[in-house]
């Protein structure tokens, strides 16, 4: 590797470090705070808090680039590419979307193409306005990155990239080390847990059904889904406004919740449960894997790759053989100290965000 004799001002547009938890917070907490430890960059935050970026990063060596403004439009159009200039930045990262200027080389990261992929669970504006925003960002990029082979594939499939020009930096999870936390209203009770935004290709509806349907509500087995609502699932309203005042009581909908009151969870719970039928990666299942949950997950899309779950992976569609394993799992199957092993291994930040670090100097080494 040809060496660097300065080094690179790379961008991060962090503006949802300033919003609700989602996975695109859990990627660029997890990448950066190994990158930030490199020699051979210097890292530019933008985000509306320094505070709350140096909270996610565990780190304050960065220059700090406020937004002073709630606006993605603004945003884009004008605050960024300022900022890239006035800055003198040479690369600048982006999730989905970047800016149509370019005063530097762009890193774009799409996660996932689920909405072309499934377009039946998602609304007709959100399709067509992001299927031009992002294949427009993916073909302008200077590196194309997503974080699952089956998302790769996805991305030469609907935008035509070549496979060679996409790069995998997948997702990572990290056992916390801090005190869990429990919560009240659930202490010394069985409980199966889901932890995912509610949206109709989640199956929050479809894990209400059977749950009511395996009367758990008369074993004192509560359900407990910990998610805020994504994208409106008529379904699982209708689930809600159909449980009767028993099952009420043995329910729980969590839409927001600490980083310590989660881990409580994940560590308590009967069993973690993942019946999503799409997603471009999947981080819940992994997280409860690592906190010795007996976890059950679905083997669609990106979860295919969750090979060491085994007998553990199921079809979202095939609600018989969904329900009969939930029943299996919770009375027989052992927590996977295998799958933590593996996941532990495969999924780590400090290696993804080596690999990152490279792709990022090659690229700079090519074009210079």
């Amino acid at each position: 590797m040809e060496s660097i004799n300065r080094r690179i001002r790379l961008f991060v547009d962090a503006h949802v470090f300033d919003g609700i938890p989602q996975g695109t917070v859990t990627y660029l907490a997890g990448l950066y705070s190994e990158l930030i430890k490199d020699s051979r960059f210097q890292l530019f935050i933008g985000s509306n808090e320094r505070g709350v970026a140096e909270k996610f990063l565990g780190n304050n060596n960065f220059v700090h680039i406020k937004y002073n403004t709630h606006s993605k439009f603004k945003r884009l159009l004008y605050t960024i590419p300022k900022a890239l200039k006035d800055n003198k930045i040479d690369f600048a990262h982006f999730q989905y979307i970047s800016p149509l200027l370019k005063p530097c080389r762009y890193i774009v990261t799409i996660h996932d193409l689920l909405f072309m992929e499934f377009p039946e669970n998602f609304p007709l504006i959100y399709r067509l306005k992001n299927s031009i925003l992002f294949y427009l960002s993916a073909k302008r990029a200077d590196l194309t990155i997503t974080v699952s082979g089956y998302s790769k594939e996805s991305i030469h499939k609907f935008f035509k990239i070549p496979l060679n020009k996409i790069e995998i930096t997948p997702n990572a999870v990290v056992e916390s080390h801090e005190n869990p936390k429990p919560i009240q209203q659930l202490l010394d009770k069985k409980f199966i847990l889901y932890v995912s935004r509610i949206e109709p290709r989640k199956n929050q509806a479809l894990l209400i059904e059977i749950w009511k349907e395996l009367n758990f509500c008369d074993q004192n087995i509560d359900l407990v889904l910990v998610g805020s609502e994504g994208i409106k699932d008529d379904q699982f309203n209708q689930q809600l406004k159909d449980l009767s005042v028993r099952e009420q009581e043995h329910f729980h909908w969590l839409t927001k919740i600490p980083s310590k009151n989660l881990t409580w969870l994940y560590q308590n719970c009967s069993l973690f449960v993942f019946p999503s039928s799409a997603e471009g990666f999947g981080v819940p299942p992994l997280e409860a894997a690592i906190y010795g949950a007996k976890v059950i997950c679905s083997n669609t899309t990106a979860m295919a790759d969750y090979d060491f779950f085994g007998e553990a992976l199921f079809s979202p569609d095939n609600k018989i053989e969904f329900k009969k394993l939930i029943e299996y799992t919770l009375n027989h199957m052992n927590t996977q100290s295998d799958a933590k092993k593996e996941i532990q291994t495969r999924y780590n930040w400090a290696t993804i965000s080596k690999h990152f670090s490279e792709l990022i100097i090659k690229n700079y080494n090519e074009k210079e």
